[in-house]
């Protein structure tokens, strides 16, 4: 059997903002196809946008019998830790709005009408409100809500690491760089430091793509000019670059079956198009 790693998250694991190749998710099956030419290694793409941890670890409770995975790296935003945003149902699938996600992600026109609509409607009051969390958790301040959102992301992360225990796979945090501290260099401690510490208390692995962000010469390059929030190719390129180097043990650890030894397929060099990254399902989850 292939080794299997699923990807959960938020929309910048899902890869809001690029078209399908240009994904973290599609950038690392490559990655790691290439460096691993003994193995067949799957990559998918669990990241739903709108979803927080505890979204993704009730998602991830759902996938885990059909999927059967080998390793879960759990993206972990800065916004997924803002406990007001957490919609109701876990799971709804509307296909209108996976096409409007499809479109919006592939289309510089739709993205702009979309942001063009969110203004009419008086919503970048919500945005305002997140530049005030990001610089929330940069800080380091503490307060009521800042520390609950701590609380909870030990709490998901926890029993996510309950779930890998139990069906025997690795769990791994891939920390997702905010545009403020890339744009200004801001130091990781107060937040990067401090997701990395939760996580090594629950014995998970860390990736974190911010030094690689950092020694870009262009950092400019690394988020959507109109959106900052969400990667470029770029930097969904250098997000998955980083993930692999921290699954790159791991794999080397995991029993090779003999026919994956003597039964390779040649493949095109990281940053070639590659075979679509294997689909969740025939629908993508959606929140209403």
């Amino acid at each position: 059997e292939a080794l299997r790693v699923v990807l959960v998250g938020d929309s910048t694991t899902f890869g809001w903002g690029v078209g399908d190749s240009d994904t973290y998710a599609a950038e690392l099956q490559r990655l790691l196809t290439y460096n691993h030419p003994t193995r067949r290694i799957d990559v998918v793409n669990a990241g739903v946008s709108g979803y927080d941890l505890a979204h993704q670890a009730s998602l991830l409770t759902s996938l885990i019998p059909t999927l059967r995975p080998d390793v879960v790296l759990v993206g972990v935003h800065h916004e997924d830790l803002r406990s007001e945003r957490t919609p109701g149902p876990v799971f709804s699938f509307v296909p209108e709005e996976a096409r409007w996600n499809w479109l919006s992600r592939t289309s510089r026109v739709a993205q702009v009408a979309r942001q063009a609509w969110t203004d009419d409607l008086g919503l970048s009051s919500d945005v305002s409100e997140q530049r005030r969390w990001e610089q929330s958790m940069l800080s380091g301040e503490q307060s009521k809500a800042t520390d609950e959102a701590w609380s909870e992301l030990e709490r998901q992360l926890r029993r996510i690491q309950g779930l890998g225990q139990a069906n025997q796979f690795d769990v791994g945090v891939v920390t997702m760089p905010m545009y403020s501290q890339v744009a200004s260099g801001a130091s990781p401690l107060l937040y990067q430091g401090r997701i990395r510490t939760v996580a090594e208390r629950l014995a998970l692995f860390v990736a974190d793509p911010l030094p690689g962000f950092l020694a870009q010469p262009d950092r400019t390059t690394l988020f959507i000019p109109f959106d900052h929030a969400h990667f470029s190719r770029v930097g969904y390129a250098e997000v998955a670059s980083v993930a692999a180097d921290a699954l790159r043990s791991r794999f080397d650890a995991l029993p090779r079956p003999v026919d994956l030894l003597t039964s390779t397929t040649a493949v095109g060099a990281p940053g070639t198009p590659a075979a679509p990254v294997a689909p969740v399902s025939p629908a993508v989850p959606t929140v209403r």
